[in-house]
């Protein structure tokens, strides 16, 4: 069964590529490849091949009635506290509420396709790394980094698309194939 997800997908800058190089070689961290930077507007999961298809069918004549938007990415957090990350994450100053909205239309087609409601309400943030090292020397480390880059300006990009992604887990990483996209007019 494909594992699926929706999101807005984030072209990587030199910020960004800085903070995640400094997870590369921290153990216990495991760092978001550049090319796999998203905002996961909804997680799907696992889900049948007729409900892929039916997804697919769907927003291929899916149309959203917003506007490209800019979003700035700003500021290095964590889950569930800066001092002892789970997840590290990147805000967003400005775009959030375009975010939102796209995350309740998202939410909206699931529902209509009966995938149910959400798990927990949608938080705009960008996942930059995740810790498996709870208690160790590189949450420890990973900490460290998310207080010196707590403000740092991650950039802006504008949100022109969302796209619904399979997720296919490997042992070196998460491998990103997106399977149908629909663009913002």
């Amino acid at each position: 069964m494909p594992r699926l997800f929706m999101a807005v997908r984030v072209p990587p800058n030199d910020n960004l590529r800085r903070v995640l190089g400094r997870f590369q070689d921290v153990r216990g961290v495991k760092p978001v490849e550049p090319e796999n930077l998203h905002f996961t507007l909804r997680f799907l999961g696992d889900v049948s091949d007729t409900v892929r298809a039916a997804l697919v069918k769907v927003l291929a004549n899916a149309t959203v009635s917003r506007r490209p938007f800019p979003v700035h990415v700003h500021g290095t957090s964590a889950f569930p506290k800066p001092v002892r990350p789970s997840v590290v994450w990147a805000g967003v100053d400005e775009g959030a509420d375009g975010l939102k909205a796209l995350a309740k239309e998202v939410d909206h087609l699931a529902l209509e396709l009966g995938l149910g409601d959400r798990d927990k309400p949608f938080v705009p943030h960008l996942t930059l790394a995740r810790v498996k090292d709870k208690g160790g020397r590189g949450q420890e480390q990973a900490a460290r980094v998310v207080r010196e880059e707590a403000e740092v300006d991650h950039g802006t990009f504008t949100v022109d698309r969302w796209v619904l992604v399979h997720s296919m887990l490997t042992p070196a990483g998460p491998e990103y194939e997106d399977i149908a996209e629909v663009p913002l007019r």
